[in-house]
């Protein structure tokens, strides 16, 4: 059985599992199974399974899903992160329901966004916890009003490779940089189970809490393992594969294998209507490294809080979504001591090398605003959705 079938044959089985027992069940407890006697009572039952199938996908589960990780990031989680762990991916799982799937029966490319708000929503609230409540106890009586408020400015998602139904998949969600406005988050959809950290530099065995036991389970805290079939991975943490006898990293860095889409997203920090510069907030998290100096926070008053835009840059693959699964010289790390040699220079550096891709989709902007043709020239016509 190949393991493309296993996400579509499995809950096949178990839906069959299902019927036996109901149909076990009803002969003795004819009482207990008579509501499904009654008109439309399997209407019922199949509508019952439908949504058993499908909860994901059923009103407020995102909105439960995103209190979920506010809940246990702001409150219940145990340890707090240092500035090793500032560019260091942060893992979620999930799968892909029937209500997900398009007429091609993989995953539909606007579903992935709401799985990447989970992902991202875990990451912000893990870093910028104690940021948050820094901030907010500094300007307490201050002359800025309203609150503390992180916001999406934009995303962009490039799909690689399908998803089939209930195929379990996972995302890598980390830091990627910040300029003097926005801070910048990367994300990568990933076949689940074929690519294992080198380590869990935040959560361990020993300092798990009774949410993790009871929720993330086992695999939040899998043991290191070695993949014999894993593809072989060159110096510059890409993948390498033999092409004609020749390994294609002597052609240029190639993609993870294991990536199935990736996407980046950049947020803007609100205090009311006074936008904050995101370092700020790193600072106050207590991320950056003593005597860390960066021209984001000098750039930002120079300008005005304008992001960053400009002339889209040539960018080759090593700088491409693809090319940042992992920081290089953070991927050395074992997770168990991560603050070893995390100067400020190499903070500094790592901030550059994402701005390299940033800068690509902040350009975005004005080449997208000068696309639109507006009252300039003709329209093919004006259609009516079916629900407008």
């Amino acid at each position: 059985m190949s393991s493309a079938t296993n996400p579509v044959i499995l809950p096949a089985a178990g839906l069959l599992a299902v019927a036996a027992v109901f149909v076990a069940l009803r002969a003795e407890y004819s009482q207990v199974f008579s509501f499904f006697d009654a008109p439309g009572g399997y209407w019922k039952l199949a509508a019952l399974v439908l949504a058993l199938l499908n909860v994901k996908n059923l009103p407020f589960v995102w909105h439960i899903r995103i209190f979920n990780a506010l809940v246990y990031q702001l409150y219940l989680r145990p340890a707090d992160p240092t500035p090793a762990m500032l560019f260091l991916p942060l893992i979620t799982s999930s799968r892909t329901p029937a209500l997900e799937c398009d007429y091609n029966l993989h995953k539909s490319n606007s579903t992935y966004f709401s799985d990447l708000d989970v992902s991202r929503t875990h990451v912000v609230a893990t870093l910028f916890r104690k940021g948050f409540a820094a901030l907010a106890a500094e300007e307490k009586g201050g002359w800025l009003g309203g609150k503390f408020a992180i916001m999406l400015g934009g995303i962009h998602c490039s799909f690689r490779r399908e998803i089939k139904p209930y195929e379990k998949f996972e995302i890598w969600t980390r830091v990627l940089c910040w300029d003097r406005k926005w801070i910048y988050f990367v994300s990568h959809v990933v076949r689940a189970g074929t690519v294992v950290p080198k380590g869990y530099s935040l959560q361990s065995a020993s300092n798990r809490s009774w949410y993790d036991a009871l929720f993330a389970g086992r695999k939040s805290v899998r043991k290191q393992k070695t993949n014999n079939k894993s593809p072989a991975v060159g110096s510059n943490g890409h993948a390498t594969s033999q092409v004609n006898g020749t390994a294609a990293s002597e052609q240029g860095p190639q993609p993870h294998p294991a990536i199935l889409a990736s996407s980046i997203a950049k947020y803007v920090l609100k205090k009311g209507r006074m936008t904050i510069p995101p370092e700020k907030l790193i600072s106050a998290a207590g991320l950056l490294p003593e005597n860390y100096i960066s021209t984001s926070i000098a750039d930002f008053a120079s300008s005005n809080g304008k992001a960053t835009g400009g002339a889209i840059p040539e960018l080759s693959a090593e700088q491409s979504l693809d090319g940042v699964l992992i920081p290089d010289r953070v991927s050395e790390q074992t997770g168990v001591d991560t603050d070893i040699a995390w100067t400020p220079e190499r903070v500094e550096e790592e901030r550059q090398r994402g701005l390299q891709v940033a800068a690509a989709f902040g350009g975005l902007d004005s080449g997208l605003y000068d696309a639109f043709t507006a009252e300039e020239k003709p329209a093919l016509g004006v259609f009516r959705d079916l629900f407008s």
